[in-house]
């Protein structure tokens, strides 16, 4: 099974849940996740996005499975700028997530727990 994530129409924890719940009904022998790994020639966008609730852990779920930009994760969970930046600042400061730069700009990634140890070691 191959699956495309769409950054805000099917990236949301909602949509992920969902994606997993159909793998688990489907049972493939194996279950690929493409995302695209350059910008699309199209924006896309999706209006239920605002009315998301995030919290710190949903956005380190998602930046687990994907490094994002703050507007990223603020389009993703309909977001204030200072909403997230609040939340990534204490995931960054805990050692849960980090900064660094591409491109000209800054990114946010999770750090899984196997890195988390071997760091504190």
């Amino acid at each position: 099974m191959e699956v495309f994530l769409v950054w805000g129409t099917t990236t949301t924890t909602k949509d992920v849940s969902r994606i997993a719940e159909l793998v688990k009904a489907i049972e493939p022998d194996k279950v690929q996740l493409n995302t695209a790994v350059r910008p699309p020639c199209e924006e896309y966008s999706n209006d239920a996005a605002a009315n998301v609730q995030a919290n710190e852990a949903d956005i380190l779920e998602m930046l687990k499975r994907r490094p994002c930009t703050l507007d990223q994760i603020c389009r993703v969970f309909g977001l204030h700028k200072n909403e997230a930046s609040k939340y990534l600042g204490k995931l960054t400061r805990t050692g849960q997530a980090r900064e660094h730069r591409k491109d000209g700009e800054m990114y946010f990634s999770g750090v899984h727990d196997k890195e988390a140890k071997h760091a504190n070691v």
